[in-house]
């Protein structure tokens, strides 16, 4: 009886001490849980459940805030109307179409809602009593929270199938689904407030330091670093040597190993001044000696891809990460003190400013850098008419099509339409609106609409002229000078059905694949679809060859890269071969797989087909 009290008591010293995180998991939950009542999605109920979802670390937040500074107004209402004004200000949610810009401000704004935790109990110069322990025990907590949470789920769930099997309780299969939010975050946000229930003065209590924890960063991330650095320092000697610009993906290995290295100092930072750990001190001085040099190369390599392509969100979170770490390695060189609150504090900012920051923000600086990229390919292929509107019909070069189209693409995914539209002549509007309506848009819905294409690779320069629409969607058939007909949109694996391309004079009969066995192994499903048979009218004889020992090629020279994105370009990947009297080019622009199933390949090809 005596440990129920006690049980009830903390509850409700919860209930009154976290309420304001507890309403707010209790809405996410709701609104998860209520979308799946709804036969589709609802995009109000996804944008509320996620805000909500959010701002369970701004409500933690503010209620650490409240305990601290004893503020007559309860900060956790203001945190009620913060959300409120998210919810009304983000743009409509479409739960069916990728929304880059609600993506990032929903990222964005939770990370600096956890930031807030680590240092608003803190903000105030000078009081730094308490704050590492604060932050050890915060974060104690939240991994104690996932454990127990995990367990009490998987508790639950081999209850429910127990029942279900011994005693034939029919589950709907939405149950699983609703348990899974009540529990994951509901529940685990009660059992936090649990493990908090001390509030403030019970997270900011000292104790000793955690061997485990020096044992982590001594002989975990240490090592990790050490070995980041050799190969970030070999790549910087390689780079010297062969005089060739970084590549983009070094920006990441480079931000990992600054982030690694800030959390081990964090971590180290009751030893910082202990008489017999000189070697953290050291530590601290040589990381940020050794990511100087690296911070170059990082500024290099994120200036050399804004430069090609412009700024997009990737690249400018990038580019305030790496101006962040700069300002933070100057500051701590130039200080011998070691304030860790300002590591949070400014991250936040920064962070803070990238969205909210007039012009400057993410949005703003990345949508006129695209747009002015997008106006400037016109310009140099000389598309636009003396009215600022595109001349579909001008000849324009394959390579500047390519990234005009990746620029359409990138406007239309973040629903720029005014800066579209007002580049589109009045005959092509239609199309155009057509193509911004559309949820899911390949870059070639919009290329196609240029009728005067050169092929500019290395190999050779043909021009073509549309001449008819094969069936297909993306596959288009073109007359060519140079050959006699090309296919630049070819799109080939088991996951396409079998096509027919009639050209010219309908004397000559292109097909792609081959009529799909019932049953079949991967590898024969591959075959079939990798056949491309010829024939002319008026003859029996059906020319065929099978490009499955070239693909196999191409697949084993990028195997290591294949999957790690959706798809992947291969440049100019060509075989020549002969179908009866025509001779064949077919040449891979791009490899792409699926995910159901990583071992399907599929291909985008361009067939170029002439006379011997």
């Amino acid at each position: 009886m005596a440990k129920l009290t006690v049980a009830v008591k903390d509850v409700a010293t919860v209930l009154h001490r976290y309420y304001g995180l507890l309403l707010v998991a209790l809405v996410a939950t709701a609104a998860f849980i209520g979308n799946s009542y709804t036969r589709l999605e609802s995009d109000f109920l996804t944008k509320l459940g996620l805000v909500c979802l959010m701002g369970i670390s701004l409500m933690f937040a503010l209620h650490m805030a409240q305990q601290r500074y004893r503020f007559k107004w309860p900060l956790p209402v203001s945190g009620f109307l913060v959300l409120a004004l998210y919810i009304l200000l983000l743009p409509p949610m479409d739960t069916h179409r990728y929304q880059p810009a609600t993506v990032v401000v929903l990222v964005v704004s939770s990370i600096c809602f956890h930031l807030l935790v680590a240092f608003i109990p803190f903000w105030k110069r000078g009081d730094n009593h308490g704050f590492w322990d604060y932050n050890k025990n915060v974060f104690i907590n939240l991994v104690q929270t996932v454990v127990f949470t995990l367990v009490l789920w998987g508790g639950l769930v081999l209850a429910v199938v127990a029942l279900e099997k011994l005693f034939g309780f029919n589950i709907v299969s939405h149950f699983w689904e609703r348990l899974a939010y009540t529990i994951l975050i509901l529940g685990s946000s009660f059992i936090f407030a649990l493990f908090a229930k001390d509030g403030l003065g019970g997270l900011r209590a000292a104790a000793p330091y955690p061997p485990v924890l020096r044992f982590f960063v001594q002989y975990v991330l240490v090592p990790l670093l050490i070995s980041y650095v050799l190969i970030l320092y070999s790549y910087g000697v390689k780079i010297v040597v062969e005089w060739d610009l970084p590549k983009g993906w070094v920006s990441y290995l480079v931000l990992a190993y600054s982030f690694l290295g800030v959390l081990s100092l964090l971590l180290l930072d009751p030893l910082y001044g202990a008489a017999d750990k000189i070697w953290v001190r050291f530590f601290s001085r040589s990381f940020y000696i050794t990511l100087l040099p690296l911070l170059v190369l990082l500024f290099v390599a994120i200036s050399v891809r804004i430069a090609d392509y412009g700024v997009t969100e990737n690249r400018y979170f990038v580019l305030v990460l790496a101006l962040w770490l700069l300002a933070i390695t100057v500051y701590r060189l130039l200080r011998r003190q070691n304030a860790i609150k300002v590591v949070p504090i400014s991250l936040f900012v920064a962070g803070a400013c990238s969205l909210a920051l007039p012009f400057a923000n993410v949005f703003s600086v990345s949508f006129n850098s695209q747009h002015s990229r997008f106006y400037r390919l016109l310009s140099e292929q000389e598309v636009l008419t003396p009215g600022g509107k595109i001349d579909f019909g001008h000849q324009v070069n394959r390579s500047a099509l390519n990234e005009i189209g990746s620029v359409f693409h990138y406007l239309q995914s973040r629903r720029q339409y005014r800066a579209i539209r007002a580049l589109t002549p009045d005959d092509k509007a239609e199309k155009v609106d057509s193509l911004l309506a559309e949820r899911y848009l390949s870059e070639s819905d919009f290329t196609s609409l240029f009728t005067q294409v050169v092929e500019d690779d290395a190999n050779r320069s043909v021009s073509y002229t549309t001449l008819t629409a094969g069936p297909g969607g993306y596959d288009r058939v073109f007359e060519t000078q140079g050959y006699d007909f090309i296919l630049p949109m070819v799109y080939m694996g088991p996951e396409y059905d079998l096509r027919e391309y009639v050209l010219g004079d309908e004397s000559l009969v292109l097909q792609i694949g081959e009529e799909k066995p019932g049953h079949g192994t991967r590898r024969q499903m591959d075959s079939v679809s990798n056949t491309l048979s010829l024939r002319v009218a008026g003859m029996d004889t059906v020319f065929r060859y099978n490009c499955t020992a070239f693909i196999d090629s191409v697949y084993a020279r990028y195997a290591d890269t294949l999957f790690t994105a959706d798809t992947i370009p291969v440049g100019d990947l060509t075989t020549h071969f002969q179908l009866g009297g025509y001779r064949i080019a077919l040449r891979f622009s791009e490899l792409g797989f699926s995910r159901s199933d990583t071992g399907t390949v599929n291909k985008v090809a361009t067939v170029l087909i002439g006379r011997r």
